[in-house]
This record gives structure tokens, C-alpha cells and sequence, in this order.
């Protein structure tokens, strides 16, 4: 196994991930969170040297390869920031979680689509389906409270 710079990113992320585990355990328990104060950083934890040791044992031999790519714009980018930003400020004005979840992830799945009509119907089915995926699961299964 030949170390590139792909299998050097997963074994960073990888000690990086088993650091923040063992410090995880110096968390002090809430009483108020059903679940712990540590389940949460446990799992992003666990995903993060999952899937850092997938990129160390199944990263790329070969060097990437430049393809000639039209030049991109960064409308996209800034666009991204923006309705993050709003939908951030949204919610720490209190206009609840359901509500601007669905607007957010139905603008930022339409942009995905470049903006195509015919898309729009897609993009607020997909939102809805996943807003209320999430909601539920916090809501009924996990017991959180959301905004």
C-alpha cells in the first residue's frame, strides 16, 4: 500500500477522530438530555474513523489525472452562504424548525437542479420528506425537543 496524499488525509482524520473520542469521555453528563452528552460526539466521532479508514484502505494508487474543466463561477458558493446565513438567522429568531428546514432544503435542492423548473415540484417533495423524517425521529424516537 503505497501512502498518497489520499491514505495521508484518512490517517490524520483517522487520529484526529480517536482523540476526539478519548476526549469525549471527559464530558461531564447533563441532566437534562435524554440521551447523554456524549452520544451525539460518540457517533460523530465513530463516522469520522469510519470513513477515514476507508479512504486509508481504499484510497487511490494513482495520481489524479486534471481534466479540462469549464471554468466555474462562485454564484453557487455565495449563494450557498447566504441562504445558510438566513436560514441560521430564521431559526435563532424563533420561526421554527419544520417550517425553515423545508424552505431551506427545497432552495438548496433546486439549486442542485440549476434552478429548472421542472424540478422545483421535486426539490419541495424531497424537502418535505426529509424535514419531517428528521423532525419525527428527534421528536418521537430520540425525545428532543426541537426549535
Amino acid at each position: 500500500m503505497k501512502m498518497n496524499a489520499e491514505r495521508w488525509t484518512g490517517l490524520i482524520f483517522l487520529s484526529l477522530g480517536a482523540i476526539l473520542f478519548w476526549n469525549n469521555e471527559k464530558l461531564q453528563p447533563s441532566t437534562f438530555d435524554l440521551l447523554g452528552s456524549k452520544f451525539f460526539p460518540r457517533i460523530t466521532c465513530l463516522a469520522i474513523m469510519a470513513l477515514s479508514l476507508m479512504l486509508l484502505f481504499f484510497g487511490k494508487d494513482h495520481p489524479h489525472k486534471p481534466q479540462e474543466t469549464q471554468r466555474e463561477t462562485p454564484g453557487p458558493a455565495i449563494l450557498f452562504v447566504v441562504l445558510t446565513g438566513g436560514y441560521l438567522l430564521a431559526l435563532e429568531f424563533g420561526l421554527g424548525f419544520l417550517g425553515t428546514t423545508i424552505v431551506y432544503l427545497a432552495l438548496l435542492i433546486w439549486m442542485m437542479h440549476h434552478f429548472q423548473w421542472k424540478a422545483l415540484p421535486r426539490s419541495i417533495g424531497m424537502a418535505l420528506a426529509a424535514s419531517y423524517s428528521f423532525y419525527y425521529f428527534f421528536e418521537r424516537v430520540l425525545l428532543l425537543l426541537l426549535p
